[in-house]
């Protein structure tokens, strides 16, 4: 699929997603649109800086709709959707740069793509597994079982740490962002049922558990902090303060950073 092509699809979807939520999208000037669009113009500028070509003709938008599950979709081309339950969520910017980095991390890499060409792929397999289930279904089943959750598992992955890397280069410190990934563990209740229970919830679902999540990334994000520290701690940060202010975390090390 040409970039082009993915794009259009994105504007598509995009608008169908408004038009869905329309009387819920706040204001441009509301608290929550203008903390989002913060959020966003940093990481936008981060693409830019890291690899221009990634984001090229990319057109950064952010809508905040009033809705009380955490969510965040950016589609091919840009454009962001957010809702106010994901804001409220996030004690501070890092926090939201986190959520918000790893949707636009499968943007920029095309993860829409990918994902079509691999059900495209499936569907030779598909056929074969209705002949010998005798179930269409199940078939189905079997194969989005084997194929497609391993390989959305591995996207999401990916957008993990892509993410991470464009939110260190907006400087927002890799350290404080993968504590969301605890709070959203919190409020889907992932540690109800036992060892057995999350088990199973993590093999049927495309996004590694958000426990599991929040692990990897610090051990990523412990690599990513001597960078941060160089390029964003001091007279740029400051500047930042100054100019990009955000609520701000506590810093892992005690204190705010």
């Amino acid at each position: 699929m040409s970039t082009q092509r993915e794009m259009e699809l994105g504007r598509r979807t995009y608008d169908e997603l408004i038009h869905s939520v329309q009387r819920a999208v706040l204001e441009p000037n509301d608290a929550h649109s203008l903390r989002a669009r913060r959020v966003v113009t940093r990481l936008a500028r981060a693409c830019k800086g890291l690899d221009a070509e990634l984001s090229k003709g990319f057109k950064w938008s952010v809508a905040v709709c009033e809705d009380d599950m955490p969510n965040a979709v950016c589609v091919p081309g840009g454009r962001m959707l957010v809702t106010t339950g994901l804001l409220r969520l996030c004690s501070c910017d890092e926090e939201v740069a986190m959520v918000l980095s790893h949707e636009i991390a499968h943007a920029i890499n095309r993860h829409s793509a990918e994902k079509m060409q691999v059900q495209m792929l499936m569907l030779p397999l598909v056929v074969v597994l209705s002949a010998v289930l005798s179930s269409h279904m199940m078939s189905a089943s079997v194969s989005k079982l084997l194929l497609e959750l391993p390989y959305g598992r591995k996207l999401e992955r990916e957008a993990d740490a892509v993410g991470l890397i464009v939110m260190t280069e907006a400087c927002y410190d890799p350290r404080k962002g993968p504590v969301v990934f605890d709070k959203l563990a919190a409020v889907t209740r992932e540690e109800e049922g036992g060892w057995i229970s999350k088990r199973v919830k993590s093999m049927v679902s495309t996004h590694p558990m958000s426990k599991e999540r929040a692990w990897q990334l610090r051990q990523q994000a412990a690599a990513l902090a001597l960078r941060f520290d160089e390029r964003c701690v001091g007279a740029q940060t400051k500047a930042l303060s100054i100019h990009d202010a955000g609520a701000r975390c506590a810093s892992p090390r005690g204190g705010t950073a």
